[in-house]
């Protein structure tokens, strides 16, 4: 079918993204979680959720988005493990020297 010359072009208009699975969603908010209400257990949850959801996009590509969901929620639980096992040491390093006489 041949277009007039003053004829505008008719445009599809484009799909809309495919949605955020709801295992990288949560997988992010249970890392988020691991630096203040649940510090172990919600950065382990992260970590389980975010392979989970890893695995459930590589099953059916282009039928979820999430990727940078699962990059930010893995970030977030190792930066939330390395703060507590510093934060650990450090009171666990304050106490030691709280409890014992300086040596002279």
């Amino acid at each position: 079918m041949a277009e007039s010359p003053g004829e505008i072009p008719q445009r599809t208009p484009p799909e809309p993204p495919p949605p955020i699975h709801r295992l990288a969603i949560r997988a992010l908010v249970f890392s988020a979680l691991g630096f203040s209400v649940m510090p172990v257990v919600g950065t382990i949850l992260g970590f389980i959720l975010a392979a989970r959801a890893q695995r459930a996009l590589e099953a059916a590509p282009g039928r979820y988005r999430g990727e940078d969901q699962i990059r930010w929620a893995r970030l977030l639980g190792y930066l939330a493990m390395v703060l507590w096992v510093v934060g650990v040491f450090v009171v666990m390093v304050a106490r030691y020297f709280m409890h014992h006489e300086p040596m002279v």
